[in-house]
């Protein structure tokens, strides 16, 4: 569990909350049982795609089994990703390398 000390270096209230947001995020998915560092992952690479409420709820840690990514990742789905993604319309390889 995080101390209460990392978020004393939070630049705004937003900064801090986020911060808690995304460690409660990882908290409740070693809760779960998932791989925290897969299960983020696997949702970066889901949530540009999810079109409603209901489809970003299911992404959570609770509505996300561990067979589920295992098997997402067996797949080779995280090793190369192309497309465009519908926020913003760039293109991306492995989210990481603009395409153009």
């Amino acid at each position: 569990m995080h101390k209460r000390k990392n978020w004393l270096f939070s630049v705004s209230p937003e900064g801090a909350r986020a911060s808690a947001s995304f460690y409660g995020l990882i908290e409740t998915a070693k809760a779960n049982g998932l791989d925290p560092s897969k299960y983020l992952r696997y949702l970066f690479e889901k949530y540009p795609y999810a079109k409603t409420s209901e489809d970003v709820f299911n992404l959570l840690p609770l509505g996300v089994s561990k067979s589920e990514i295992e098997n997402f990742f067996e797949k080779g789905k995280n090793l190369t990703v192309e497309g465009r993604l519908p926020r913003n319309g760039l293109v991306y390889r492995n989210r990481l390398e603009k395409i153009g």
